[in-house]
């Protein structure tokens, strides 16, 4: 591989570290896919680039499980990174990810059958939720859908369009995050608050986007359950740390400008909250 090629393979990889848009799975598939682009130029990374890239994957998407994962599982490959050798754990770490979340998604799908939930509620856009409502929905035929906005980004807005062209006839209410309390109590009869996740901690604490704390806080309220869905693949080998959740951006805030003197007061613009194991009724991974 030349030096150029490995630049722009090491730059690639950075953008995605520092992605705020893309879901944990999805920059994981982007990485995946990355890794197979990249490796069909040479057959072997020499020993100094994977050093390199050793180095830099614990230090991309702190909140996210996704590179410090990938990293361990690379760094299990017995002998050089050659074509062969990456091609085989990376495709066999895609087949063991589609199967677990497979398994996820029928663990939560036999509970959430048990209880006749009629009403789900989430935030943001986790593709393991999206696909354990489609198959919900097609086998018990689900009422409602609230989903709320999930300022700054909106991933929330997303997921609700693509729910809706999967599902056309369901009742879906998009609701403003400030909003959100007011439709937990009005349904909370058969209703179960549903989230992903981008970290899972030895106390089976969570990470995932911002507005999850404050969702875990109104359905312990309301006694409604509130579960998270995972994979294996989540798990991390270390405890939470406030240090995990970088501030982003301040230009990223819908209502910060320049005219906002924040030099006089704390602004903070960060993306993803932390739910202890109390607040989470169940996890399944």
């Amino acid at each position: 591989m030349a030096n150029s090629e490995f630049l722009d393979f090491k730059k690639s990889l950075i953008k995605l570290g520092f992605d705020i848009e893309l879901s944990a799975t999805q920059i994981l598939d982007k990485t995946i896919e990355l890794f197979f682009s990249y490796i069909q130029n040479t057959e072997e990374i020499p020993k100094i680039f994977q050093k390199e890239i050793s180095s830099l994957l614990p230090s991309l998407q702190p909140e996210m499980s996704t590179f410090e994962k990938l990293n361990e599982i690379l760094n299990e490959i017995k002998g050089p990174w050659t074509k062969s050798n990456l091609n085989l754990c990376l495709k066999k770490l895609r087949e063991d990810i589609i199967q677990n979340e497979k398994g996820s998604i029928k663990r939560l799908i036999e509970i959430m059958r048990t209880e006749n939930i009629a009403t789900i509620v989430t935030i943001s856009y986790s593709k393991l939720v999206f696909n354990s409502i489609i198959k919900y929905n097609k086998l018990f035929d689900l009422e409602r859908l609230i989903i709320s906005a999930s300022s700054p980004k909106f991933e929330g807005v997303k997921l609700a369009n693509d729910l809706k062209l999967k599902i056309p006839n369901i009742e879906l209410i998009l609701v403003d995050d400030s909003r959100l309390a007011n439709y937990l109590m009005k349904y909370q009869e058969k209703g179960v608050v549903l989230i992903g996740c981008d970290s899972i901690f030895h106390d089976e604490s969570v990470l995932n986007k911002s507005g999850s704390f404050s969702l875990a806080i109104m359905s312990k309220h309301f006694e409604i359950p509130y579960y998270v869905i995972g994979t294996k693949f989540k798990i991390r080998n270390v405890n939470y740390s406030n240090k995990m959740i970088r501030n982003q951006e301040l230009q990223e805030l819908p209502w910060y400008n320049n005219s906002i003197k924040d030099g006089k007061m704390i602004i903070e613009n960060k993306l993803f909250d932390h739910i202890p194991r109390d607040l989470i009724t169940k996890i399944f991974y």
